[in-house]
């Protein structure tokens, strides 16, 4: 396989790679010109020699491509449960990033690459560190929902150094919007004439959105920075072992925090 040629499959993999991580339209998009060049590329390299392709190395090839995106969604859902155990103690049920790729899940109702499971309604709260004192409702359900969801793409940028429109799921996307949906409610429930949710033009979402979330998405980067060696090590050892406990995950963290303890 000539150079040309290769480098035309090396990108249509790649972009197939990133279509299948992508969630927002303009990420979409730009996956559908990735893939025209690809086959620009592979048509021209084509017709300047014929197409010896070493399915050998094309395999070694995918196969890395694929570790690096298992690595990336491992990384993902670090976030995501360090986020959700960090705002809600032993609320973590346990994180799964799937060796085979997208799986449906059926208490999702999806496919997904990975998921975290979690009971943000109740968590126990902890006193000096360790120990767990009370447990206790959480009042910040919608808010703290908000936090996990946008923590998976907040891990991958701050661990990999890399723009928040890669890597975003679209579940994510729509959970945030919609905890977003449940909090502009509550605000406005004493006001009869107000409009809900759900009687908002998607412009005005958006731009709902774009007030809101950006700050969260500050608060929830800082906590990752401060922990982010933890958060490496939760996604370590999910991507080696592709399913986590609450447990075991808890036992990361808590061994995180007694090496920090003077």
């Amino acid at each position: 396989m000539n150079a040309l040629t290769a480098l035309g499959v090396s990108i249509l993999v790649g972009s197939l790679i990133f279509l299948s991580l992508s969630r927002s339209p303009r990420d979409i998009r730009l996956s559908g010109i990735m893939v025209l060049i690809s086959l620009v590329t592979t048509g021209m390299g084509a017709t300047s020699s014929l197409i010896d392709i070493d399915l050998e190395e094309l395999t070694a090839d995918l196969g890395r491509i694929t570790s690096m995106s298992r690595e990336k969604v491992a990384q993902h859902e670090a976030g995501h449960g360090f986020i959700a155990e960090y705002l809600m103690p032993e609320s973590l049920k346990k994180m799964e990033a799937f060796e085979e790729g997208y799986k449906y899940v059926p208490e999702m109702g999806m496919e997904t690459p990975g998921y975290i499971e979690y009971d943000p309604v109740t968590y126990y709260v902890r006193e000096e560190g360790m120990e767990i004192t009370e447990l206790r409702k959480n009042r910040n359900f919608h808010k703290d929902q908000i936090k996990v969801g946008v923590a998976g793409v907040k891990a991958t940028n701050v661990i990999r150094d890399e723009d928040d429109s890669l890597y975003i799921y679209q579940s994510d996307y729509e959970d945030v919007r919609a905890h977003l949906g449940e909090i502009y409610n509550h605000d406005r429930r004493d006001n009869s004439s107000s409009k809900r949710w759900n009687q908002l033009p998607e412009s005005e979402k958006e731009s709902i959105y774009n007030e809101v979330v950006p700050p969260i998405k500050e608060e929830v980067e800082e906590i990752i920075i401060e922990n982010e060696e933890t958060v490496v090590e939760i996604g370590e050892e999910l991507f080696e072992e592709n399913k986590l406990t609450g447990e075991e995950a808890r036992e990361i963290i808590d061994t995180a925090e007694e090496n920090e303890l003077p």
